[in-house]
């Protein structure tokens, strides 16, 4: 069954190496008279090949050739030919067999001779093609332009998201949008909004099981988080496609191109969701880094942070461990698409930053004629590789994001005959392709033409977007098949795409037993067309397996496979027990017969656990999973258990390399500083430890770095299991932790040690002031502020100046605008309403509250928040408003005190000022806040309060005006009271009765009154001074006689 049919190494190969093409047609026909596939495929004598990448660890089995059909012999002449720039690679086969091998198909010719005159005529066809130099369709070298939109490494990265999309249902995509100031000129005609919409409307159309979510973030100088997760469905895809291009055309253009906040804050809103399934990045810019006071210094630095290396001498060296955060997406599998806009008709002073960005999304790029590497290089097989684009012009973003569209979703770029025609087999399900002019036709190979005009009415789905066109054709059937021939006066810049539909399916096993015959099944499946058979196509099917410690464990001996029904299974005995495996089944190089069109490989995903015979002592759990490692200082920590074996005997674990566990995949550079424990010590290198029959062993393990990172981290230890009577399987202790880098730690701790020093009161005062200092009132970005006269009813009713009811305007950007990005504070102006407060109890554990105090000569009214108690009187006047703390839910009503003094049956001009926070750019978010202000309910209680207390201060002014006026009238009382001759000092008693005492009611403060007669205390303030009397009960009582004689006279009241 495998591709290009090398099983019996007489694949062609260059004549460089010595095959000329006499050699070439001969073995091919041979390979023509090869028998008809069984469906029991024995692969070749296991042939392991390892990827090209030098530190690509997956070794895939080559299951050798299966099987030859027609047009294999014209595929593999024409095969001698550069692909895309790349020679053909010979795969192995059946060495050895020499002319046992050739006797053999000599025999089968003779035999076969009647049904293979036709397929000599073919292979004798294409090797006199091979004479004359000519090309087949389909086969020419990758072109200067079209074909040269990705990398090899961008190439692996689209491969690394078509195989996660293909074993799972779900996708998390996040667009991290630039925005800073420079995009108003590099992209004038918002051309992004759109390709970005249609990029969204193309990852939902991928596959009808497919649940997508996607999300936006914006950055210039800072990240802004813009549109949160959001799940889009067949109904609900075109509304969020609007929605997305809405809020891209919204977003104002300023500020500066921090890809170091940019980044980060896309990183953490993926965290922030809950992961279920694949996730990628699309990274838009159009300049190069640009952070803080943009100055080289800090600039490099920056660059050095994201690349985890000291890449650019101006800057200082990364943190300790770190790898940078571009390898912490990769190593999480999350796929970057990085997107330059690179206009030189615009100036930038930043371009010198700009060819780093290659290295950082890819790993590694070109920098002024230098390699520069970033992350752990090179990228283990583990991770997931980035994506690099650039485009020049916003004409041409259009084209590169309509073809990256195409490869997502499994197309490969091919080349245009001389004469603009190219083959279609049925092996073919769509083809694409993508042009920037206007004036194309396409004809069938039946000669029906199809133009611009008629192309929708024929079934092909017409995408415009920036100046660029996408032509992509109907699902193709058997009257498809032949010669197309495409015609556009943008030729030599189109580019044509192919896609099969195939797709891999992977059966969930059962258990696996370590040393046992497995099968792995699955079947190839079609999307978007008729099911065709595998024998269109030529292939290789091959069989990877990665346990989650990154060994390889390959061992698949032989496959069955229905070509016609594109079942499958694999047959596998897993030689090592390591727990949770990792089983990847791909179909590799895969080409349509007969004309050869290269189409994508595809590939799917099965995890499997790996389990032994009852005979066997086991290790659980598998993986072993350890706590959180937090920070240089924390400590990572959890158990393993070693139990005998279950069939009663007993048995042993052993530990061939000791107990040093070897780190796989780590976040930082860190690998010499790793510090593990084991309790109980399980012995030295090569010790085990046995087990008598029914029991077990638990091992506690901790670890610690003192370098920290953020990352996941994955380890093992080489495993060696052992039965009673001495037979042993070899395996892996697979061990995960995560690890963080906690920010400000030595700060928290420092304020947690002067907090504990220094008793009770500092910690009072000090959470005082740090809720003094973080209670601000949030201002921020994406704030849009409403001002406007209105006339308040006596009901309570806000209609415009001219009687028009709120809900009744229609309102957006018109009214609503853009506020200019402010930092949070404490106090602050607003020209209309008046001043916004911040403001903190003395209690450190109160309840902080926002306030705002209108206007000289105004009050404020609207929807009250909480105010403290003391305060509450104020707000009930209109002197105050208690405000929530975020701005954008704040609107208040401005009225001038004398408004208030007209009838109360007459409408009451007020200035309205509304906030309100639109990140996701709907224009119904105007209409709805407008629409809520209309409906408060609590105005008239307000404005009779207010009203109320005007009056009443009104009144309390009037009795002011009249108590001044009232002194004169009193005049007479003073007088007569200064005529009075106070008694004098003196012993003797005056003839003539003491004037009474004017009192005071008594205050707590006061003295205790001295003891005097009879008749109790003084007369109540306010009371009837008690009448002159000569003597008696009436007559107040004396004071006692002063030591020197003479009575003491009477205190004056106060």
């Amino acid at each position: 069954m495998a591709c290009h049919h090398g099983g019996d190494g007489l694949r062609a190969q260059p004549r460089a190496r010595g095959m000329d093409r006499h050699d070439s047609a001969h073995a091919a026909f041979r390979r023509l008279n090869r028998p008809p596939v069984r469906r029991r495929l024995h692969a070749s004598p296991q042939r392991r090949r390892v990827s090209a990448h030098p530190d690509r660890r997956v070794q895939r089995l080559d299951l050798g050739s299966t099987r030859a059909a027609p047009g294999t012999a014209r595929q593999e002449l024409r095969s001698q030919a550069p692909v895309h720039g790349r020679s053909p690679v010979a795969r192995g086969g059946r060495d050895g067999r020499g002319g046992l091998a050739r006797a053999q198909h000599r025999l089968r010719i003779e035999r076969r001779m009647k049904h293979t005159i036709r397929r000599w005529a073919i292979a004798l066809g294409v090797a006199g093609l091979l004479v004359t130099g000519m090309q087949a369709p389909g086969q020419g070298a990758r072109a200067a332009g079209p074909g040269d939109l990705l990398s090899t490494i961008g190439e692996r990265g689209v491969d690394d998201l078509r195989a996660c999309l293909a074993s799972s249902d779900s996708l998390q995509a996040y667009y991290l949008v630039d925005s800073s100031g420079s995009m108003k000129d590099t992209d004038r005609g918002m051309v992004r909004a759109e390709l970005l919409a249609n990029s969204l409307r193309e990852l939902a159309s991928l596959r009808e099981d497919l649940t997508v979510s996607y999300a936006v973030g914006f950055f210039s100088d800072r990240f802004t988080a813009a549109i949160p997760w959001t799940v889009v469905d067949a109904g609900s895809i075109d509304p969020e496609a609007d929605r997305l291009a809405e809020r891209v055309r919204a977003q104002p253009a300023s500020g500066g191109t921090d890809w170091r906040a940019a980044v980060a804050g896309a990183l953490g809103e993926l965290r922030a969701v809950e992961r279920a399934g694949c996730q990628t990045v699309i990274w838009l810019t159009d300049g190069g880094i640009s952070v803080g006071n943009n100055s080289p210094r800090t600039n490099a630095t920056a660059l050095n942070d994201l690349c985890g290396a000291p890449v650019h001498p101006d800057g200082a060296s990364p943190a300790g461990g770190s790898h940078g955060v571009f390898s912490e997406l990769r190593q999480n599998g999350i796929v970057v698409f990085g997107v330059m806009l690179r206009d030189e008709s615009h100036p930038d002073e930043q371009r010198q930053y700009v060819p780093y960005m290659r290295p950082l999304v890819e790993g590694e790029g070109d920098v002024n004629g230098v390699t520069v590497v970033c992350g752990e290089h090179p990228v283990p097989e583990r991770f997931a590789n980035g994506v690099y684009l650039e485009a020049t012009s916003d004409g041409d973003l259009a084209v590169v994001f309509l073809r990256l569209g195409v490869l997502v979703s499994g197309g490969t770029n091919s080349a245009f005959g001389p004469d603009g025609t190219f083959p279609v087999d049925r092996g073919v399900a769509t083809f694409s392709i993508v042009a920037t002019a206007s004036d194309w036709s396409l004809r069938s190979p039946d000669g029906t033409v199809v133009a611009a005009g008629d192309a929708a009415s024929r079934g092909f789905t017409v995408t415009t977007s920036g100046g660029a066109t996408r032509l992509t054709s109907p699902p193709l059937g058997a009257d498809d098949v032949g010669t197309w021939t495409w015609r556009s006066s943008s030729s030599a810049r189109d580019a044509l795409y192919y896609s099969s539909g195939l797709r891999l399916q992977l059966d969930q096993p059962s258990v696996f037993l370590a040393g046992a015959d497995n099968e792995l099944s699955g079947r190839v499946l079609r999307d978007g067309a008729d099911w065709v058979g595998l024998d269109a196509y030529d292939y290789r099917l091959e069989l990877a397996v990665v346990t989650p410690s990154g060994e390889i464990a390959v061992d698949a001996d032989r496959l069955d496979l229905d070509e016609e029904t594109g079942e499958f299974t694999f047959h596998y005995e897993a030689a090592d027990a390591s727990g949770l495996v990792t089983l990847q089944a791909s179909l590799q190089e895969v080409r349509s017969r007969p004309s050869g069109i290269p189409l994508a490989s595809i590939s799917a995903r099965q995890d499997v656990t790996v389990t032994l015979s009852d005979n066997y002592p086991t290790i659980s759990p598998l993986p072993v999973v350890l706590s959180d490692l937090e920070g240089a200082e924390g400590v990572a920590e959890g158990t393993f258990t070693l139990n005998s074996p279950k069939d009663g005997t007993a048995g042993a674990v052993c530990f061939p390399g000791g107990l040093a566990p070897r780190v796989d995949s780590d976040a930082g550079d860190r690998g010499a500083t790793w510090k593990w424990s084991f309790d109980p010590e399980l012995g030295q290198q090569g010790d085990c430890v046995e087990l008598a029959p029914g029991t077990e062993t638990v091992v506690s393990v901790a670890v610690s770095n003192p370098v920290a990172a953020n990352g996941d981290v994955t380890a093992h230890l080489d495993v060696e299991y052992r039965t009673a009577n001495g037979e042993t399987i070899s395996g892996t202790l697979p061990i995960t932790f995560t690890t963080t880098r906690p920010v400000n730690a030595a700060a928290f701790g420092i304020v947690a040690v002067l907090l504990l020093a220094l008793g009770l009161l500092l910690p009072l005062i000090l959470l005082w002031a740090f809720g003094w200092w973080f209670t601000r009132m949030s201002r921020g970005r994406e704030l849009l502020r409403a001002s406007l006269p209105v006339l308040v009813g006596p009901d309570g009713r806000i209609t415009t100046s001219d009687g028009t009811p709120l809900q009744s305007v229609r309102w957006g950007l018109d009214q609503f605008k853009f506020e200019s990005p402010r930092d949070d504070s404490r106090r602050f102006e607003d020209p209309e309403l008046g001043t916004f407060r911040a403001r903190v109890g003395l209690n450190p554990f109160g309840r902080p509250w926002y306030q705002l105090e209108p206007r000289e000569g105004h009050l404020v009214i609207g929807p009250s928040d909480f105010l403290p108690p003391s305060l509450r009187a104020r707000g009930t006047e209109g002197r105050l408003l208690g405000v929530k703390g975020d701005l954008g839910h704040v609107w208040a009503l401005a009225i001038r005190e004398s408004a208030l003094a007209g009838p109360r049956d007459e409408a009451i001009p007020a200035q309205l000022v509304v906030f309100v926070r639109n990140p996701t750019g709907e224009s119904a978010a105007y209409q709805d806040r407008m629409r809520a202000v209309a409906s408060y309910g609590g105005l008239t209680k307000q404005l009779a309060a207010a009203r109320d207390a005007r009056a009443a201060s009104d009144e309390r002014d009037v009795a002011k005006v009249r108590a001044r006026s009232q002194p004169p009238e009193r005049e007479p009382v003073r007088s007569s009271r200064a005529s009075d001759e106070p008694p004098r000092r003196t012993g003797a008693a005056g003839p003539s009765p003491e004037p009474p005492r004017r009192s005071v009611a008594p205050r707590a403060d006061d003295p205790p009154h001295r003891r005097g007669g009879a008749g109790g205390g003084p007369p109540s303030r306010g009371g009837e001074p008690p009448r002159r009397a000569s003597g008696g009960p009436d007559e107040p009582p004396r004071r006692p006689s002063r030591p020197g004689g003479g009575d003491e006279p009477p205190r004056r009241s106060r």
